[in-house]
């Protein structure tokens, strides 16, 4: 009896413990300071964003101490007869021109405040480009969650003296209150499956006890 007890109050402990923040210790939220407007080919674009982990604290290291190092991808739409596969470009602050189907990359510094971070990109040729922003080894929760924050596609304009393209409104995928779950099971339903273990557990060491004191009673009546 005592050892199924134990085992009770094991596995309501590990529960409890698995729902608790230190399990998401791996998560943030990344938030732009604006969003991108007007943006042409060819021409500087500056972003601001800050991080924050398990969407409250501002960050500049990970969990670990380690500086993060965010990297924003963006990847151009190909058309309808254009195809998907191109050359990834790394840049540290300039992308330059590939093929339709291109990709390009931008690491980001840390710059101002504790959590702030700006990214310096240029998108080498006009057309619609999606986008995201990465800061492994954080996972990222938002309206998506996974390894990056994706925004809504930017258009991106010809560059001046080209011929001008209407620039549709960028909007960012805004951080969500996403739970982190384990298994597929969210903390909520874990911490009351192990309250519900404890009381469980709770009750049948107490109906041991009536029934050991029963026992005892009869044992001296007699």
């Amino acid at each position: 009896m005592q050892r199924r007890l134990s085992l009770g109050f094991v596995l309501a402990a590990a529960m409890l413990l698995l729902a608790s923040p230190a399990f998401a210790g791996g998560w943030a939220v990344i938030t732009l300071d604006t969003l991108p407007r007007d943006v042409h080919a060819g021409q500087d674009m500056r972003v601001g964003f800050v991080i924050r982990q398990h969407g409250v604290d501002l960050v500049n290291t990970d969990w670990e101490g380690r500086v993060l190092k965010p990297v924003l991808t963006a990847r151009k739409q190909a058309n309808a007869s254009g195809s998907a596969g191109g050359t990834m470009v790394l840049a540290a602050a300039h992308s330059s021109a590939q093929a339709k189907g291109e990709t390009i990359q931008a690491q980001a510094r840390q710059e101002g405040p504790k959590g702030h971070f700006v990214v310096d990109v240029v998108f080498p040729s006009a057309g619609t480009w999606t986008w995201e922003i990465a800061a492994p080894p954080f996972t990222i929760q938002g309206a998506r969650q996974g390894d990056a924050a994706v925004f809504e596609p930017l258009v991106v304009a010809p560059a001046a003296g080209a011929p001008a393209q209407s620039t549709a409104p960028t909007t960012a995928a805004q951080p969500a209150e996403a739970t982190p779950t384990f298994l597929g099971v969210s903390p909520a339903v874990l911490r009351w499956a192990g309250v519900a273990l404890l009381i469980i557990a709770a009750g049948v060491a107490l109906a041991a006890q009536r029934r050991g004191a029963i026992r005892t009673r009869a044992a001296q009546s007699q």
